[in-house]
């Protein structure tokens, strides 16, 4: 066998080590892009739940809360303020998710569920007054109420009716 035989065959041998490598790194992009995905909506629902808990805990809360979702107009200026910040805190989150969404790090089903949860919200005079006069602090492409509606705009029906 001669050097150049040798060669040819250390220069396969490369080749193959080579394609071996990217297709390792391929998978473990694949499985990065996995865990970012799955991080991501973990962080969201995880916000998202410690929102909701938070105002669970406290009746008080809840009753600005679904009384405001209402009529925001019957709330003293103290529980305004409280039921403006918590809606946007609610908001930011679920701009955050929508962020995530357009970053690919969200599977659409994934925002569609959360996207639903706000139609619900929206759904409500009061909670639709917040957005019609806060809205303007969100991002741009947040803002396009469309969003939240991919297939149409809901009809309005009491969210948290029992």
């Amino acid at each position: 066998m001669n050097w150049e035989a040798l060669g040819a065959i250390a220069e396969f041998l490369g080749a193959i080590a080579v394609l071996i490598t990217l297709l390792y790194l391929a998978r473990q992009i694949r499985q990065n892009r996995d865990s970012v995905e799955s991080a991501s909506a973990e962080t969201v629902v995880s916000n998202i739940s410690s929102a909701l808990q938070n105002s669970a805990s406290s009746s008080q809360v809840s009753n600005v809360i679904l009384s405001g979702s209402e009529n925001i107009e019957q709330l003293t200026e103290k529980e305004r303020g409280q039921f403006l910040f918590w809606f946007y805190s609610y908001f930011r989150i679920l701009e955050q998710g929508y962020h995530h969404y357009l970053n690919k790090n969200f599977t659409s089903s994934i925002w569609e569920g959360h996207a639903r949860h706000a139609q619900t919200l929206l759904s409500n005079p009061g909670v639709m007054k917040y957005w019609e006069l806060r809205r303007e602090v969100f991002i741009q492409s947040f803002r396009n109420i469309s969003i939240l509606w991919p297939h149409g705009k809901p009809k309005l029906f009491r969210a948290y009716q029992l």
